[in-house]
């Protein structure tokens, strides 16, 4: 069976970078909204659909210890594959991938996640992903 986990592929050397204080989640792709009215976080909306894939761009993207970013996906979604162009990205947080049927409020089934960053991508102790 497929994973309903998501999962983290790296582009680059993941390095080991500092913690920032707030999560900073910021789109550099007209198609993909992020929505970081939560204190605890970022939703993130829209992106750019091709057939069972749904692209995201980021010039940012990090996440602190306690708080989220959560992709809201369409059922016919597989594979959300986002990109970090700006700074190595620091994941110490929660990171899903929810369904847009449910309202966001559950884990989407089958799908899975891939951030790439050519700057590298470090993990924190808090760093946290779901696994069915």
């Amino acid at each position: 069976m497929k994973s309903k986990a998501l999962f983290l592929s790296l582009l680059g050397a993941v390095a080991a970078f500092g913690m920032p204080a707030n999560a900073q989640v910021i789109s550099n792709q007209p198609s993909t909204v992020v929505n970081s009215s939560s204190p605890f976080g970022h939703i993130i909306l829209g992106g750019a659909a091709r057939q069972q894939n749904l692209f995201h761009s980021f010039s940012e993207f990090d996440t602190s210890s306690g708080q989220f970013v959560n992709f809201v996906v369409n059922p016919n979604v597989v594979n959300v594959i986002s990109r970090v162009t700006g700074a190595p990205t620091a994941i110490n947080g929660l990171v899903t991938v929810t369904s847009a049927i449910s309202g966001g409020n559950s884990l989407a089934p089958g799908v899975n996640l891939f951030l790439l960053s050519p700057r590298g991508l470090s993990f924190g102790t808090n760093a946290l992903r779901i696994k069915d």
